[in-house]
Order: structure tokens, then C-alpha cells, then sequence
């Protein structure tokens, strides 16, 4: 049972629990999260998807296999995974990079039929120098 004190006109209760203080239990800065077990962070600085074994890998193709199939290097997949023209996964209880291309139109275009841009000449050439 609690006790109420008067004293000069301001109240005061006894036998009850007192708040927690902010100092005892600091808060944490944010929301704290565990990690998603559907994603796996790999190589080439690229976030993969987990995707389970029963999944058909007919479309997925390892990195060996994609920069052969678009004469492409490691850099310039990565890239076109980063845009999302290319899907990056993971098959579960492996570490094996699989990849399989989204918009096939174009990374077609993109990787074998457009073809990297030629310089242009600037027409300024450096003028000798006269000896006299």
C-alpha cells in the first residue's frame, strides 16, 4: 500500500517503484536489425540474392560463363547487375556467384552489338617549331 506525505503543500508518495532513468538504459541511435538471411554480400562489391537448391539454374550462368557468352569483362557485368539489367544470385550452402541477364534485348545491344565509341581526331595539331 502507499504512503502520501503533505508537507508545505506538495504531495509526496512513498512504496512505489520509481521510473528508469535514461542514464541506466541509454537508448540505442536507430533501429536495430538482424540480418536478412535472403541476401549474401560476395564478391565485385555486389549484394546477391539467396536462392534455394530446388531452384532450375537453366537461366543462371557463373561469372567464367557470362564474360565469355558477352566478350564483356568482371567490371563492366557488375555494372549492369548494379543498373539491373543483370540479376545476381546465390544458390543456398554455396558461394558461387550465378548470374542471369533480365532484359536480354538490351544487354545484347549493349554488349555485342553496340560497339565502343571510336575517338574523334581534335584536328589540332601542334606547330613546329621555325628555326631561324
Amino acid at each position: 500500500m502507499t504512503s502520501r506525505l503533505i508537507v508545505n503543500g506538495v504531495p509526496y508518495t512513498f512504496d512505489r517503484q520509481r521510473p528508469l532513468a535514461d542514464e541506466y538504459f541509454p537508448q540505442p541511435i536507430g533501429y536495430i536489425h538482424p540480418q536478412t538471411k535472403s541476401f549474401y554480400d560476395g564478391p565485385w562489391g555486389l549484394r546477391y540474392r539467396v536462392i534455394g537448391r530446388h531452384v532450375n539454374l537453366d537461366d543462371w550462368l557463373d561469372m567464367p560463363t557470362m564474360k565469355q557468352l558477352l566478350g564483356r569483362d568482371e567490371k563492366w557485368i557488375a555494372a549492369e547487375v548494379r543498373a539491373g539489367l543483370i540479376d545476381a544470385a546465390v544458390v543456398e550452402g554455396s558461394q558461387i556467384p550465378m548470374f542471369r541477364v533480365a532484359d536480354r534485348e538490351t544487354i545484347l545491344r549493349k554488349a555485342i552489338i553496340a560497339q565502343e565509341p571510336a575517338p574523334k581526331p581534335t584536328g589540332h595539331r601542334p606547330k613546329k617549331e621555325r628555326w631561324l
